[in-house]
């Protein structure tokens, strides 16, 4: 009987997940999730990922959202520094320049990437893209995986997209092949 009690007892004792705290069906915010630092920070220029961001929020996850519009390059700059992860396009079917400029801080990337537009790309770029692909219907999920997947991992795409625009988006690199290709057409 008493082995009974302890059972109950326990199923009784707030249990907190995330930020949440949840006793006897009832969920409540963490007092520590409200004055707690910035647990993960999403930045975007796209303003759908903003209505997720607050889906996540109330789900208790520590995540702050930043919608990129309207200050001035130097806060902009701040802002990308700070960054957990950015959200970039999500209809055109590739990454925009400020994917670039975020992966070249080491920052990891989510944009809806065209799978039939791999093959206008060169295979070892294709196999070494580290953009996390996703549509407005994938997006949801997609960023529910990376709020909660371990720091590491974050860093370790973080460093592959450095790695990335070291290799594919190095402007000298870009003008000497340039050179090349157009010397080749001429001569």
């Amino acid at each position: 009987m008493a082995e009974k009690n302890n059972v109950n007892q326990a199923q009784d004792e707030p249990k907190q997940n995330n930020g949440i705290i949840e006793k006897n069906g009832e969920k409540k915010v963490s007092p520590e999730i409200k004055s707690s630092p910035l647990k993960f920070l999403i930045i975007s220029l796209e303003s759908l990922s903003g209505d997720l961001a607050w889906q996540l929020k109330k789900e208790g996850h520590a995540i702050r959202f930043i919608l990129v519009e309207n200050m001035s390059n130097d806060k902009a700059k701040d802002i990308y520094k700070k960054a957990d992860i950015l959200i970039d396009q999500l209809l055109a079917g590739w990454y925009g320049g400020l994917a670039v400029e975020l992966m070249a801080l080491g920052k990891p990337v989510i944009a809806y990437i065209r799978k039939e537009d791999l093959k206008f790309i060169p295979t070892q770029m294709k196999d070494e893209l580290p953009v996390i692909n996703a549509t407005p219907q994938t997006i949801y999920a997609i960023l529910k995986k990376y709020i909660t997947i371990n720091k590491n991992d974050l860093v370790l795409i973080g460093k592959k997209s450095r790695q990335f625009v070291e290799r594919w988006h190095d402007p000298i690199k870009i003008a000497q092949q340039l050179k090349k290709d157009y010397l080749k057409i001429t001569n």
